[in-house]
């Protein structure tokens, strides 16, 4: 296949499409052969990425439509890959995803506060049970109990995500998982210093392989108030 712009007639054969680089430095594109055919035979050998126009990045896709007007095949070819004309490397993209989560109110820092304002209620075992139900003295004044029915309580929950493109999966890529961390940031975007007990564990990474280029995203979770505990969580317990 000729790989030069080329003339059917009046009518150029190749045509270049639409180019981008994405904030991961990923290019795409795409490009189009005009093939004089008719609708009900197709040039299987144009139907190929093999057959795709040369690119700086790697030719993905390639489908045929018919021009009932031109009488003509427009085979189009879809491009996306890295290349070392564009850099990639210092292109790293940091989000911070916060939610609430529950936890038991017995690890609520001031627990025992709770427990004695709102009349704490313990089994035979000596385990927290409830608070009382019923009519209470709180603050001088004869109220319903607020807290009958509470166990738990809301805390804020965080996962850091560290997310960039690379040509092959580092061979650390599950280093520390499962094991208490400090999160990657790049430039502004930071990781936030928890305060108290609270610490970070690194989780699964997850990867994608897209064309020439790994899409490799590294996360990592707060911990509770109480924190992720150094024995359990620590080096010797990690995949890595």
């Amino acid at each position: 296949m000729p790989r030069s712009s080329t003339r059917h007639g009046n009518h150029q054969q190749y045509h270049s499409g639409r180019w981008s680089t994405n904030r991961y430095g990923v290019v795409s594109g795409s490009a189009q052969f005009h093939n004089p055919e008719d609708f009900d035979q197709p040039q299987w050998q144009y139907l190929s990425v093999a057959a795709a126009p040369p690119a700086i990045v790697p030719c993905v896709n390639a489908e045929r439509v018919y021009d009932e007007k031109l009488c003509m095949a427009i085979y189009t070819y879809s491009y996306e890959g890295i290349s070392d004309q564009v850099t990639f490397e210092d292109r790293v993209f940091c989000t911070l995803e916060g939610s609430d989560s529950e936890e038991p109110i017995e690890t609520h820092p001031n627990f025992q506060e709770l427990y004695t304002k709102y009349k704490g209620v313990r089994d035979a075992q000596g385990r927290f049970q409830n608070f009382k139900y019923g009519v209470i003295n709180v603050d001088g004044q004869q109220i319903f109990n607020p807290l009958y029915g509470v166990d738990h309580f809301l805390t804020l929950g965080l996962i850091w995500t560290r997310t960039r493109v690379v040509q092959a999966l580092p061979t650390n890529v599950i280093s520390r998982v499962d094991s208490i961390d400090f999160p990657q940031g790049f430039g502004a975007m930071q990781p936030p210093q928890l305060k108290g007990k609270r610490n970070w564990l690194k989780l699964a990474p997850a990867a994608q392989q897209r064309s020439n280029y790994i899409q490799l995203s590294e996360r990592w979770m707060a911990s509770g108030r109480n924190g992720f505990n150094g024995d359990i969580y620590n080096e010797k317990s990690s995949m890595g």
